[in-house]
């Protein structure tokens, strides 16, 4: 009894593991200020006028009594006005300046005197000259009050291409620097997290290499278009753009998100196969679902979100339905994935998805580096076919093809015989390995049983066995399996997959 529960408890201990990293991660994520902003006064709530003014108005006209968060300030219909009144001044050395930041042009009054531009805001998209991502605006010392100080800011956002779901991204008063870019220590975790998912994809694809499995390179390119996806948000740590340039970089946020979410399923699609019609219409179903997010969506964010949230779901449930019993454990991150996107959407695209990442396929790069890149292992020479309700042991050598029956197989041997095995197609050429090569969606045929491949009138090809029996080949499967029967043909299961 007590054998058997040590077995068990090796087979979930790369599970419980993951298990506890990922909740320490969490703790980590959600317990600690992503960055540590200077000390600043963060406005508590706004006043706003979506309609053209003049300064001397903005100053005498009666204001809603209604404030809002700053974060919730729509794009004015043409140009429009903020109030921030009673601006509470922190203790801070030095001069002080208003920070600002977020896609649109805007002029800054502190206590009725122009103190700078971001831009030039206009009631029309040809008026106005856009300004720049991230200001910084100097505060003279003289305009300064013990108390009452009132802040207006008159804005338009003709130029940014979408509608973005937070307009203002900061507005609060900070110790004056002459750096209008967003500081680089605000990057500076994910800058470090962007170089290890690079080397870690590396590593493999090295891997994938070293053992002659393509498979791996397809968690490469994920691993490698997160990276990116991580470059082009630092980027504005090193670039301060003008706010109509904000648009395109979030679309190449967008799409390398998206490259990263695709590949990373065709890996797991490919690495735990199912029958080709459902790993076919998986992806698919998939990704047409994300594209209807992603048109359906207002701003980038929730585009990005969502889609990857629509990833990790078909990722985490194809995890539980193909991958063997003991390795199910994996659909936990999918798990902590989609909901994290769900519940803090903002902080997933800023730090959290990388973070996770990195950590959950280099856990299994170092802990179980065989459950992604699989050793090429000695087969037996023989193979156990699953029929209903027994299991019989035939020679690799005996079988001379496979054909596809439904969610079933058929065995056809070198004697005549048949059998009907209980798995699908794919997952009996994963065990088949190198002696055998599907050279048509509901055929396989073992290499060394295989007399010559011929073509006929309209571009048909026929594969035809020892025995005479014929067998069609796919347009697309012809050179790979002339190539293949060009070297020499290896023992079932004795070498890695090409």
């Amino acid at each position: 009894m007590s054998d058997e529960w040590l077995k068990r408890f090796s087979t979930w201990r790369p599970g419980l593991e993951l298990a506890a990293l990922l909740l320490g991660v969490l703790v980590v994520l959600l317990g600690v200020t992503p960055t540590a902003p200077p000390p600043a006064s963060y406005v508590p709530g706004v006043n706003l006028i979506d309609r053209p003014l003049s300064l001397a108005e903005a100053e005498t006209i009666d204001w809603p009594d209604e404030r809002q968060s700053v974060y919730t300030v729509p794009a004015p219909a043409t140009i429009g006005w903020l109030r921030w009144s009673d601006v509470a001044m922190a203790e801070l050395d030095g001069p002080l300046a208003v920070r600002t930041a977020g896609p649109f042009s805007a002029r800054i009054y502190w206590n009725g005197t122009l103190i700078g531009e971001k831009g030039q805001p206009a009631e029309t998209a040809d008026a106005e000259i856009p300004g720049q991502i991230d200001a910084v605006l100097s505060i003279p010392p003289d305009l300064i009050r013990s108390s009452g100080n009132t802040l207006l800011m008159e804005f338009s956002s003709h130029r940014a291409g979408y509608e973005p779901m937070t307009l203002v991204h900061s507005l609060s008063i900070i110790p004056y620097r002459a750096d209008d870019r967003r500081p680089l220590r605000a990057y500076f975790p994910l800058i470090l997290t962007g170089g290890a998912l690079l080397a870690l994809a590396f590593a493999i694809a090295w891997a994938g290499h070293g053992r002659r499995d393509g498979r791996a390179y397809h968690l490469s390119l994920a691993l490698t278009a997160l990276f990116l996806a991580g470059a082009a948000e630092a980027s504005r740590a090193f670039v301060n753009y003008s706010y109509d340039w904000h648009q395109p970089r979030q679309a190449i946020m967008l799409v390398f998100l998206l490259v990263f979410a695709a590949t990373q399923m065709r890996f797991i699609v490919l690495r735990w196969p199912a029958a080709q019609r459902r790993a076919l219409f998986a992806p698919i179903a998939t990704a047409a679902l994300a594209v209807m997010v992603i048109l359906w969506s207002p701003g980038y964010d929730a585009k990005s979100t969502l889609a990857i949230s629509i990833g990790c779901l078909a990722m985490g449930g194809w995890i539980i339905w193909h991958a063997p019993g003991h390795t199910r454990w994996m659909a936990l991150f999918f798990c902590v994935l989609l909901t994290y996107a769900l519940r803090w959407p903002g902080d997933f695209l800023d730090r959290a998805i990388y973070v996770l990442v990195l950590v959950f396929w280099g856990f299994l790069a170092l802990r179980v580096p065989d459950l992604l890149v699989p050793r090429p292992q000695a087969a037996s020479k023989q193979i156990k076919l699953l029929t209903t309700g027994r299991m019989i042991l035939v020679d690799r050598t005996d079988i001379l093809f496979l054909k596809a029956a439904g969610n079933y197989t058929e065995v056809h041997l070198a004697n005549g015989g048949q059998h009907l095995d209980n798995r699908n197609l794919s997952a009996l050429v994963e065990l088949l390995q190198d002696a055998f090569h599907r050279q048509h969606r509901s055929y396989a045929i073992n290499l060394s049983q295989v007399h010559e491949v011929r073509s006929s009138v309209g571009s048909k090809y026929t594969a035809v066995l020892q025995n005479g029996v014929e067998l069609p080949v796919s347009r697309k499967e012809v050179q790979p399996l002339k190539a293949r029967l060009a070297r020499p043909t290896p023992e079932a299961g004795t070498s890695p997959r090409p």
